[in-house]
């Protein structure tokens, strides 16, 4: 399973947000490049069927956040 996550109004583009997140050691992927159009949409698809607890997710989040500033 995935979430899709879109950041309006940000000024980096999802493969910069993507390249912090794996970084991070989180796989995020950038939503633009499943995109069939140039101008695809924005925003990551991270996958989370291995999660565990709702305590692992807050973690998990959290360091989303933290690498996404």
């Amino acid at each position: 399973m995935h979430l899709i996550a879109r950041f309006d109004g940000r000024e980096e583009d999802d493969a910069t947000l993507a390249t912090r997140a794996q970084q991070a050691g989180l796989n995020c992927q950038p939503l633009s490049a499943r995109s069939v159009s140039a101008s695809g949409a924005q925003g990551l698809l991270v996958g989370f069927t291995n999660i565990a607890s709702t305590a692992q997710a807050n973690r998990l989040a959290a360091r989303l956040r933290a690498a996404l500033g």
